[in-house]
């Protein structure tokens, strides 16, 4: 009997770790939007944040523009936009003031929008990073 319940624990628990592993950054996402957010990486930097987003692509061509919008509507340019071919993923960084990460955030481009943050408050101690894999921070 013990050995029953110790082994459907242990698969409790391992189909618990794969679905936080094997699950998508964002649940629900619109089909006909060709990219999809990969991980999300945030750096606090003093009174700033770096926030640099890996986007999965189908395609190599570069996305001109993508800006970050608050719930208030407010938008952010990206600092930098890189493809990395090795791994078929464009890359975008943005540099944010501190109270910017007390709101919803999207990542907007020219074909659709995703959400890249779900709930407003947030918070890292100086020159901590994180890594998300999911829309709940």
């Amino acid at each position: 009997m013990r050995l029953v319940i110790f082994l459907l624990s242990f698969i409790l628990v391992a189909l618990c770790s794969a679905w936080q592993w094997l699950r998508p950054y964002q649940l629900g996402v619109d089909e006909s939007n060709l990219y999809r957010i990969h991980e999300v990486t945030v750096k606090r930097d003093t009174n700033y944040y770096w926030i640099t987003i890996s986007l999965d692509s189908p395609s190599s061509d570069m996305v001109e523009k993508m800006q970050l919008i608050t719930n208030s509507g407010e938008s952010i340019d990206a600092a930098d936009i890189r493809y990395i071919s090795q791994t078929k993923q464009f890359v975008a960084r943005f540099w944010l003031e501190k109270n910017y990460m007390q709101n919803v955030l999207w990542l907007q481009f020219p074909t659709g929008r995703l959400q890249v943050k779900k709930y407003g408050e947030f918070e890292l101690p100086d020159q901590t990073e994180r890594i998300f894999s999911h829309t709940n921070w």
